[in-house]
């Protein structure tokens, strides 16, 4: 979903986007989350919906003013089938585009929910940099940090990350870095910040990324970052990382 609302944002210039959220229920007692975003948007061909989903589909589009990869959609797909759901487009050219998903749900009981608790956060308010080059994910982590009276300043790729804490006239205390951006990746930002007098590793780095397979995590501990964070992120796990390596 949040790839389906980032694609309608960048793709419609005016008019409208529009989330809508229902259920339904089946006749052998499985709940049914209905999603979907409409955009007003530039739509697209029939050839292009054929290929939308699939790796790389995107590329050359000519109805597309956000050239790219494709890959978002083709991940998205993956997701959707991994949990058994169901994911489609309806759209046409010129007129925008509505993106679905119906997830199948198991209802559960009141015992089902267990308290997560609440995370002790530091007790004085953080400057924190962001770097996230993802409007949808900006809005999330800066909210989620502004609920704990943080002060939050947003860049959008690593190069403006080093800038930043470069020109920065109160030293951040802390950086939640998004590993994949343009111009300079979080890891080439980490790697040259920890080069920066007199912060060097006294300046806690969080990797804030979808990509957290073992491997990898090692590759951001040897940029230098002190902990990784999990996209989508969960508020107790951004706190708890950020209580990690912050010292109170």
């Amino acid at each position: 979903m949040f790839n389906f609302l980032g694609n309608a944002v960048k793709l419609a210039d005016e008019g409208s986007i529009t989330l809508r959220a229902s259920l339904s229920e089946n006749k052998d007692g499985t709940i049914v989350a209905h999603l979907s975003v409409t955009d007003t948007g530039a739509g697209m061909t029939e050839a292009e919906t054929a290929l939308i989903f699939e790796e790389f589909g995107q590329v050359g589009f000519q109805s597309k003013k956000a050239a790219g990869t494709g890959l978002g959609l083709s991940i998205s797909k993956s997701l959707a089938i991994s949990m058994g759901a169901d994911i489609g487009v309806e759209t046409t050219l010129g007129e925008g585009a509505t993106f679905t998903l119906d997830v199948p749900l198991q209802p559960g009981e009141k015992s089902d929910l267990i308290s997560q608790g609440t995370v002790e956060t530091p007790s004085h308010s953080l400057n924190i940099l962001v770097a996230e080059d993802n409007d949808i994910n900006q809005m999330i982590i800066r909210a989620m940090l502004k609920k704990d009276n943080h002060i939050v300043t947003l860049v959008d790729n690593g190069a403006k990350a080093v800038q930043a804490v470069h020109d920065s006239e109160t030293p951040f205390d802390l950086i939640l870095m998004d590993i994949q951006m343009p111009v300079m990746d979080g890891k080439e930002a980490t790697r040259r910040l920890r080069e920066i007098e007199p912060c060097g590793n006294k300046l806690p780095i969080v990797a804030v990324t979808a990509n957290a397979f073992s491997d990898q995590r090692s590759e951001y501990l040897d940029a230098g970052m002190q902990d990784v964070v999990i996209k989508p992120i969960d508020s107790n796990k951004l706190q708890s990382a950020i209580k990690n390596v912050v010292s109170t």
